[in-house]
């Protein structure tokens, strides 16, 4: 063998020896990380399961969706309050219009009383529902609205222009008399024409009621309305 081939023969032989070495190294370096490497991944495994975080959000929503659900109930309830508080108010509110001498107050007072002549039974009913004190102007005004509201249909306009009226004929007072005591109570009305309303003066001195019923006569016969009673009023100050 020649030199040449000799110093071929001697290179291939150290990269093969070169080569076993690099392998065998390799192999060991596997081995190692073989031996680490399962207790690694177990390590992980029990520290972390796989997807545990996309579990448990789902688990938690259903609380939440529940408590939303259940919502409606507490809706339900707050507009079924409200429509309780809203009849009690509208009741509270007919109830204080029946005490103040509203339009919608005048159906309390008995049909009797707007009869041609007023009984002594309405009469106590009446007085039994008053909001005012029987003998007081307050419970003559309201009486008065109550009578013509249901008797004439005449409320408003007509109620304050017979209030201006009355208030300057006699406060309101059923017992007034003018000096000279020819004209008598709440209208301020003569004897004559009491009687010629079938009452005795006497009768009507002791109620305002019955003073009330001969006066609104007297104006509807006289003059219509109260209205125009007033306006007469004004221009001459007596009607």
């Amino acid at each position: 063998m020649s030199k040449q081939a000799l110093r071929g023969l001697a290179v291939a032989t150290a990269l093969t020896v070169g080569a076993g070495a690099l392998v065998a190294q390799a192999s060991a370096d596997a081995a190692a990380v073989d031996a680490t490497e399962p207790a690694a991944t177990s390590a992980t495994d029990a520290a972390a399961p796989p997807s545990t975080g996309l579990v448990a959000a789902p688990l938690t929503a259903p609380a939440s969706t529940t408590s939303a659900l259940t919502a409606p109930s507490s809706t339900t309830a707050t507009v079924t309050t409200a429509t309780s508080a809203t009849a009690t108010s509208t009741t509270a509110t007919l109830t204080a219009a029946v005490t103040t001498g509203s339009t919608a107050g005048a159906a309390v007072v008995p049909q009797a009383v707007f009869t041609t002549k007023t009984s002594k039974s309405a009469l106590r009913t009446v007085r039994s529902l008053a909001p005012a004190r029987f003998g007081t102007a307050t419970y003559n005004r309201w009486y008065a609205r109550q009578y013509m509201g249901r008797k004439y249909r005449w409320d408003g306009a007509q109620y304050t222009a017979l209030v201006a009226m009355w208030q300057r004929e006699s406060s309101w007072r059923h017992k007034a008399r003018n000096p000279s005591g020819k004209y008598l109570g709440i209208p301020q009305t003569s004897a004559a024409v009491v009687r010629g309303n079938g009452y005795t003066v006497a009768q009507y001195m002791a109620s305002p009621e019955i003073q009330v019923e001969v006066g609104l006569r007297y104006i509807r016969a006289r003059y219509g309305t109260p209205a125009k009673a007033w306006s007469f009023w004004r221009s001459h100050h007596w009607y």
